[in-house]
């Protein structure tokens, strides 16, 4: 039976600044990669910080937006897996979602 290795970040994020933190999402992928995970669990609406209020409709994206865009990419790239929390935007409502990447950067579920 293969084990499965999985990081969790248990991780402050900064609240509206989805930039810093996904430069955080980034180093975090590199330094559970290199420590021999097969994934990293992100906490809820981790990309966003968890208060958004108002702020949400301003900051929700879905997962074909920028950012989600760029995790898969950073996720193929390192060959980790990743889920990571962010408000989502699908059919014109926002979601408090957790997008799901394989190793091979795909989107497995939200």
């Amino acid at each position: 039976m293969r084990q499965l290795k999985i990081a969790l970040a248990q991780l402050r994020s900064n609240l509206y600044d989805k930039n810093k933190n996904l430069k955080r999402v980034f180093g975090t992928m590199e330094a559970a990669k290199d420590q021999g995970a097969d994934f990293v669990l992100f906490p809820e609406l981790f990309l966003t910080g968890f208060l958004l209020n108002e702020q949400v409709e301003e900051l929700a994206e879905s997962v074909e937006g920028e950012l989600i865009t760029k995790v898969k990419k950073c996720a193929k790239e390192l060959q980790i897996g990743v889920i990571l929390g962010f408000p989502e935007r699908h059919h014109f409502k926002i979601y408090n979602s957790a997008v799901f990447i394989n190793k091979k950067g795909e989107i497995v579920g939200t």
